[in-house]
């Protein structure tokens, strides 16, 4: 059920293909750091555990913690580049920074 695409119509194509591409690329920074962090994490409960100094799950909330600050300052700092914000934009900023006070409260609450 191929169909022979115009010019035109190819053209639309790559396009849309090359938006998409560039759209990832800007999310790859996060992509990454997370990646490495959780990896680090990872091996660091691996290590202590064969060595016989288990830390029972501090190392995955340091590693939150760092990544958290990390994308937080690094997304400001895209956001002030890019320099213009649409509606979607600030859903997603006050998505974000309700997740945070919730999670916030949930912790100390549980703690």
């Amino acid at each position: 059920m191929e169909q022979d695409l115009t010019p035109e119509q190819s053209l639309k194509l790559i396009e849309s293909m090359i938006g998409q591409a560039k759209s990832f690329h800007r999310m790859s920074f996060y992509f990454l750091l997370w990646g490495v962090l959780l990896i680090g994490a990872m091996l660091t409960e691996y290590i202590m555990i064969a060595v016989g100094h288990p830390v029972y799950g501090k190392s995955w909330g340091v590693v939150g913690l760092i990544g958290g600050i990390t994308s937080a300052v690094h997304g400001a700092r895209e956001g002030k580049k890019e320099g213009v914000s649409t509606a979607m934009d600030r859903v997603m900023m006050w998505l974000w920074s309700a997740f945070v006070i919730t999670m916030i409260v949930t912790i100390v609450g549980s703690g």
